[in-house]
């Protein structure tokens, strides 16, 4: 079952696509029917590559990204609203003042990515690795983070509020080892 999180613009073009701006109650099928033409409002990407985007000041709601590559990409003044992450990977992304809500990650890899002043509210991460990653001054409200954490630089106060399962224990290296991982 898919959510949709409408705002009162959204809802306004509903009803203007639907010629029904008397504000009338629609129906459910009627809606699902009019969604795909409203840009912004839904988005299901799958085995796409974004490489060196920049995108701002813009709300992503109810969408899926399934297989899906972030190269380079900055994130900035970004809503994420219900939005679910599945086998996707963020390599060498910023996110900067976004806002995770109701949104999931699931099977996904962040790679040399840094993540600053951003809002995690109910945002579930799973079985998700994480490599080279730097938090600052992020909100971790109600969220869940379930997997590995390597090399990340994590400010201590948000180690303190991030609810974090590590499913790999990672040793201390000396220098001059090599990490390997299988």
């Amino acid at each position: 079952m898919q959510f949709y999180f409408l705002t009162q613009v959204v809802k306004h073009e509903i009803l203007v696509s639907a010629n029904n701006t008397s504000g009338e109650a629609m129906e459910t099928t009627q809606i699902l029917d009019i969604i795909p033409r409203i840009t912004g409002t839904y988005v299901n990407v799958q085995d796409f590559h974004f490489v060196d985007m920049k995108k701002e000041n813009d709300f992503v709601t109810g969408a899926r990204f399934e297989e899906v590559v972030f190269e380079n990409v900055c994130f900035e003044d970004i809503d994420f609203q219900g939005v679910e992450f599945v086998k996707t990977k963020f390599i060498d992304c910023k996110f900067k003042n976004c806002t995770f809500s109701f949104t999931k990650f699931k099977d996904c890899n962040l790679i040399a990515c840094k993540i600053e002043n951003c809002n995690f509210c109910i945002t579930n991460s799973l079985n998700c690795n994480f490599l080279s990653c730097t938090y600052i001054n992020n909100s971790w409200e109600t969220s869940k983070t379930i997997g590995a954490f390597l090399n990340c630089n994590i400010e201590e106060h948000e180690m303190r509020d991030m609810d974090v399962t590590l499913t790999v224990e990672v040793p201390t290296l000396s220098s001059n080892q090599e990490l390997c991982i299988a």
